[in-house]
């Protein structure tokens, strides 16, 4: 049930790929196609990324609530092993902090960005010490894919409302009811429907986030895209 972003990773001659219900990062030989190591990191790892420089791999972990750090330097004796994890903990209640990863991104070798979904939040993670220092606020709901490209980081979220979001109702009519809900789940799937309620609809006063754009330099909000 967890999402993936970016399950897929290729490095020199290697695939690396998150195997999301075994808990590992699978490594496959490009040449052989064979499974050459598994990497046991967190629960239900979801997303991936190489670190631009090329000496680690990033994974998220969506239930385990932290990002898994490998050493990908061939010659290195911690090869294909994980060195660190990152997570944070509210300090008096023990909650986590790292609500929920799943997409990452680079800003270089010193500055990452982890999706935190279910926070509705960007971590923005100082690669060198491994520590949080900030949160980009995102207004909408479970941010999940992201990239940086040319100094600006693009936000994905899953949820973003309105006209980009599907409206569920008895009868379509174009506007607000976009498709036939009790017919497509309640009519025809009964059993799994029970208390089904069909209620969303589209709404002209709801906002449409669907992608927002930063600034890496500055972490800067500068633009927020709808009707995608």
């Amino acid at each position: 049930m967890s999402p993936h972003a970016s399950p897929i990773a290729l490095h020199r001659n290697l695939v690396f790929v998150v195997n999301t219900p075994a808990d590992t990062l699978d490594v496959i030989n490009i040449k052989t196609r064979q499974v050459i190591s598994r990497v046991s990191v967190g629960i239900d790892p979801v997303s991936i990324a190489v670190r631009p420089d090329g000496r680690e791999i990033w994974v998220a972990n969506h239930v385990s609530d932290s990002v898994s750090v490998i050493d990908i330097i061939p010659a290195s004796p911690t090869y294909l092993q994980v060195i660190t994890t990152i997570q944070e903990f509210d300090k008096v209640t023990k909650a986590t902090r790292f609500d929920e990863p799943v997409g990452i991104a680079f800003a270089g070798n010193e500055k990452a960005y982890v999706a935190l979904s279910s926070e509705n939040k960007i971590a923005v993670i100082n690669v060198v010490t491994r520590k949080i220092e900030k949160r980009l606020n995102i207004t909408a709901q479970d941010p999940r894919a992201i990239v940086v490209r040319n100094n600006r980081l693009y936000v994905l979220p899953f949820e973003s409302n309105n006209k980009t979001q599907l409206s569920g109702g008895y009868k379509i009519d174009g506007d607000l009811v976009t498709f036939n809900a009790h017919e497509h789940s309640i009519a025809n799937n009964n059993v799994l429907s029970l208390g089904h309620v069909t209620d969303i609809v589209k709404h002209p006063r709801v906002p449409d986030r669907d992608l927002d754009v930063f600034d890496t330099k500055t972490d800067k909000l500068i633009e927020t895209v709808d009707t995608i």
